[in-house]
């Protein structure tokens, strides 16, 4: 070698400029796959990455209209549907997470319906399905059923969906041409692809979609729904009307502009009454953070408040803890049961915040609601300035009054506490407050 070098280097320099340089083997897919194939068992490679391996080349020589769900296979609600308990039995028995909506045909799909939006619909509404699409504002992608698979993925990864709706275009003689949905495509389809093989869940009612085989171990029992409510502690109607008209007037979380009147009617009737007997375990306790207000409807509850466990009673109407709706709340007071039975309203934050979630979803309208008026660092509400020495709150009687005087004056009792206080202060100085005006009278 060393001594053939000095001819064969030069040489070899003058072939290359001559020849050019020395081209590699190259393989187009279809020969790459074929070589996969003919060496199987000759490497190291599983079986399974092999034919994942042959996918990923064959997937941009695919169209969309290939591995696409026919249309007439697509489960779609009607955008006029109402929402009731039958029809919710029958989304959560089809076990999709994404249902198209169509309006009027079902070549005109409006948008998506995801299941978890139905999260915060009651059943017993009969809400309209189109306030719920026109409130959440999924939109239906469409693209062409000659797509490639490729780009679709590139697309599905870049805009963020999951699921479109395939369409062709038809030409009408003497009409102008319209789009016609023959499909639906999605993310679980592109994947099966690529692994060359069906994804089968608990919730598929079919194996394979192309020859209708039955999943044999789909497992989508029928939840044990039923319409007979629970046992939910009750008051009367004179008491639940005083307590809707006093919340929705007097405090300022559950007035009309955050809770509608109907929301607030419903969530009276839903299990939020409870009670307190002599001896039983403190509902508030000073120091421990809660997560809900509470309201005194009937009976008395002993209040302890101070470094010196100054001890009183509070009577009907008497609030507690309403910045606890809508945010961290740690009370600085104890509410305990007093020496007879004592029924309270409790309305936990993440009831409120249903509520309001509700509200906007029944009046179409999308929108940041702000924090009650008067929110402060303590949650608390600042009155509007009254008579020296009496606050600008409406009595409990009033509301009693203004609702037609009703005969259940006498089982409520004495009303006691003041609803308003001043910015910044705390639940135990409003409470201190109240007492010392009774002492003094």
């Amino acid at each position: 070698m060393v001594l053939t070098g000095p001819l064969s280097f030069p040489i070899s320099k003058l072939l290359d400029l001559i020849l050019g340089e020395e081209l590699g083997i190259f393989y187009r897919r279809e020969q790459l796959k074929e070589l996969l194939m003919l060496t199987e068992g000759q490497h190291m490679m599983h079986k399974d990455e092999v034919t994942m391996i042959t996918g990923v080349l064959s997937i941009n020589e695919k169209c969309v209209k290939e591995i696409m769900t026919d249309i007439d296979d697509v489960y779609m609600l009607n955008i006029d549907t109402k929402i009731n308990f039958e029809v919710m039995q029958e989304i959560l028995s089809k076990g999709f997470s994404r249902i198209p909506v169509y309006e009027e045909d079902e070549n005109n799909i409006v948008g998506l319906l995801f299941v978890k939006d139905l999260a915060f619909v009651d059943s017993d509404d009969g809400l309209p399905l189109e306030s719920v699409i026109k409130f959440y504002k999924h939109q239906a992608h469409k693209v062409f059923g000659d797509m490639k698979v490729l780009e679709l993925m590139q697309d599905f990864m870049r805009e963020r969906y999951h699921m479109a709706i395939v369409a062709e275009v038809e030409e009408r003689e003497g009409m102008d041409n319209v789009y016609v949905s023959i499909g639906v495509v999605t993310l679980e389809d592109i994947i099966e692809e690529i692994i060359q093989q069906e994804i089968v869940d608990e919730t598929d009612a079919y194996v394979n979609n192309q020859f209708k085989k039955k999943n044999d171990k789909k497992c989508l029992p029928m939840l044990p729904f039923s319409k007979e409510k629970a046992h939910v502690m009750k008051i009367s109607p004179q008491l639940q009307l005083a307590t809707f008209t006093f919340l929705s007037t007097q405090i300022p979380e559950f007035a009309e502009e955050h809770i509608s009147t109907n929301i607030l009617n419903k969530l009276l009737r839903a299990d939020v009454i409870k009670e307190m007997l002599p001896g039983g375990k403190p509902i508030i306790e000073a120091g421990k953070p809660i997560d809900f207000m509470a309201m005194i409807l009937t009976g008395d509850a002993k209040i302890e408040i101070g470094i010196e466990n100054l001890k009183f009673l509070q009577g009907p109407f008497s609030t507690f803890c309403i910045p606890a709706l809508v945010g961290p709340y740690v009370p600085d007071l104890t509410v305990m049961p007093g020496d007879g039975p004592c029924q309270y309203l409790c309305v936990y934050r993440e009831d409120y915040k249903r509520a309001i979630e509700a509200t906007a979803i029944t009046s179409n309208e999308i929108v940041e609601k702000p924090l009650p008026r008067g929110s402060g660092p303590q949650g608390s509400i600042k009155p509007e300035p009254g008579p020296r020495g009496e606050s600008s709150s409406k009595h409990p009687e009033d509301v009693f009054e203004a609702v037609g005087g009703v005969g259940g004056v006498e089982a409520v009792g004495a009303v006691g506490g003041v609803e308003a206080v001043e910015a910044g202060s705390s639940e135990s100085d409003r409470l201190l407050s109240d007492e010392t005006d009774n002492l003094l009278v």
